[in-house]
């Protein structure tokens, strides 16, 4: 998963990124993962209310952040 790999090497970031190995896009989706993830933490009924004030901090569509979802549990 590229999540785990990214927090895992939270470091590299910002030199993937400067060396063009990685987009920022893909460093955006990963933030919004990661706060999407902090609020969710795995009850379902929840799921809904992560997704739109992950929406709201990152001034998005819920769509939006459910690819960044998919796209970083992919």
């Amino acid at each position: 998963m590229l999540y785990n790999y990214l927090k895992e090497n939270e470091f590299l970031i910002d030199i993937l990124v400067k060396k063009g190995a990685i987009s920022i896009d893909v460093v955006t989706k990963y933030q919004m993962y990661d706060h999407f993830k902090e609020l969710y933490k795995g009850d379902r009924k929840k799921k809904t209310a992560a997704l739109n004030s992950t929406a709201v901090k990152y001034k998005c569509s819920t769509k939006t952040v459910s690819r960044a979802v998919d796209f970083m549990e992919s």
